[in-house]
């Protein structure tokens, strides 16, 4: 290779490399305060930060989705950004609710998959960072948190110990009132004994009018 092919080489590279870091530093700069972190967030799989502002529900688009569900269907999308679930329309796309299951900062990490419960009369979501699931009503409350099979119970205990001391603290019970949540704790075994009753309940429900899937 010639000397002069070898430098006009040099040359186009070292001009691209300019051309990327000056792109890139124009990306950055153009990232509202805070993004940076969360989006590295989302790319590596970590926990990513609480929104700054939490998302407020909008009662009127909770309804035409629960009317959806009734009758369709609705197709379920985690936003793990604002920690919530939204609700679409399955027949177009469209959003319905933003906020289906509104943002839940106490419990979810980074929400990443939600579906209806087996019984139809909850909604269940399953978190990356902390591995469990967690069940919340239609009216987006949340139920429970359950782990994998198998766990041991040390760690059960730690996390509902954990759990139990972030709902009891003023700032985080301050902010689900705000949101229409009433925070309230419990026991593992509370929680197994009130998952046994409602599904005796509705079970009995079920056989007595006959109801099957379609």
């Amino acid at each position: 290779m010639s000397t002069k092919l070898f430098r006009s080489l040099t040359l186009a590279l070292a001009l691209v490399l300019i051309l990327s870091l000056t792109a890139f530093s124009t990306l950055a700069a153009a990232m509202p305060p805070g993004d940076e972190a969360e989006i590295n967030a989302e790319m590596n799989g970590w926990s990513a930060p609480a929104p700054r502002s939490l998302p407020v529900p909008d009662q009127a688009a909770h309804a035409r989705a629960l009317q959806l569900l009734g009758s369709t269907g609705i197709l379920l999308a985690p936003d793990s950004t604002n920690k919530r679930v939204m609700a679409f329309d399955p027949a177009n796309g469209d959003l319905v609710d933003a906020d289906f299951i509104p943002a839940d900062t106490a419990h979810l990490s980074t929400p990443k998959h939600a579906m209806l419960s087996a019984d139809g009369q909850s909604i269940l979501v399953a978190d990356q960072i902390t591995d469990g699931v967690y069940q919340y009503d239609f009216d987006g409350n949340y139920i429970g948190l359950f782990a994998p099979a198998g766990t041991p119970k040390e760690v059960i205990v730690k996390w509902n110990t954990d759990v139990t001391k972030l709902l009891n603290s003023p700032e985080m019970r301050e902010r689900l009132v705000k949101l229409g949540i009433q925070p309230s704790s419990g026991t593992p075994e509370q929680l197994g004994a009130f998952i046994v009753s409602e599904s005796q309940k509705w079970g009995d429900l079920v056989r007595q009018a006959k109801i099957v899937a379609e």
